[in-house]
């Protein structure tokens, strides 16, 4: 995002959550917070002090413009992932993985309860 977008104005949320998939937690945020809202979106361009998101809508694809702060709630073609070529899939599962003494991080034992180790 650009200068116009601080992290404190904008609110990304998938729409598949712990919710049931029923899209309500960006909502109902947006809502309580009385910010802009925009759902399903795929693409976010950001402006001076508001975005153009373009959304999935029953006949195809819109752009609104919200104003800053707004929610956002992401629809699947936002992110494009990467997915590794096989050959270096390969080649990642022959890398050692680092075991941690946990004494060497640093955190207090207050903030966690260690359940089990293997």
């Amino acid at each position: 995002m650009t200068s116009c977008c601080s992290a404190s104005s904008v609110r990304d949320f998938g729409n598949s959550a712990v919710d049931d998939d029923f899209n309500q937690t960006g909502q109902l945020l947006a809502g309580l917070l009385k910010w802009s809202q925009a759902t399903f979106a795929s693409k976010i361009v950001p402006q001076e002090g508001s975005l153009d998101v373009t959304r999935e809508v029953d006949t195809g694809l819109e752009t609104i413009n919200v104003k800053l702060p707004a929610v956002i709630t992401c629809d699947l073609r936002l992110n494009t992932p990467k997915i590794p070529s096989l050959p270096n899939m390969m080649k990642a599962k022959k890398q050692p993985i680092e075991k941690v003494d946990f004494k060497t991080l640093n955190i207090p034992r207050t903030k966690l309860e260690i359940l089990e180790t293997t």
